[in-house]
């Protein structure tokens, strides 16, 4: 499958809990032989094409030209998008007919109306709680976000250790 992400930022230049989680689910797509690739709709610094791969995974930033932005989507069987730019993205599914997924980080109503005026839309929730409050009425899974142990080892100081922002 074609899989593409329509999503403002991404690792390495932008190394925060979301991106994190949108490529680590990238990681694990092309793992299972799918092809994956990122369009940004954010850069910071760019002054050329810009485009990389990280991990597999193709990333177009929006120094890329239009046709190439228009080739990415048409290229896709399905998008998916999450926090900043997800009404455009919606918007550019609906235009191409194309399947989306939104991903869901946390329990804001702000994505209220875009989800509920969406077709042929799925839904990522990253804790069950989300989708206890949200409870979007479109189809859905919950997926937390994959915590690498590697990363969070460390020597024992104390009787509990707490961990913020896992991703």
């Amino acid at each position: 499958m074609r899989i593409l992400f329509s999503i403002h930022l991404y690792p390495p230049k932008h190394l925060c809990g979301a991106e994190f989680y949108a490529h680590n689910i990238a990681k694990e797509l092309v793992k299972r032989g799918h092809q994956v690739r990122v369009y940004l709709h954010q850069w910071y610094g760019a002054s050329t094409d810009g485009r990389y791969s990280l991990d597999g995974v193709d990333v177009c930033p929006p120094t890329c030209s239009n046709q190439a932005k228009e080739e990415l989507f048409q290229w896709a069987d399905i998008v998916l998008t999450h926090l900043d730019f997800t009404k455009w993205t919606l918007w550019k599914c609906r235009q191409l007919g194309k399947p989306c997924v939104f991903i869901t980080h946390n329990t804001s109503n702000f994505y209220d109306q875009m989800v509920k005026d969406a077709s042929r839309l799925g839904i990522i929730y990253n804790a069950q709680h989300a989708k206890d409050f949200l409870n979007y009425d479109k189809p859905s899974i919950v997926l937390p976000p994959h915590m690498d142990l590697e990363r969070v080892k460390c020597d024992r100081v104390g009787d509990y250790i707490t961990l913020i922002n896992l991703s």
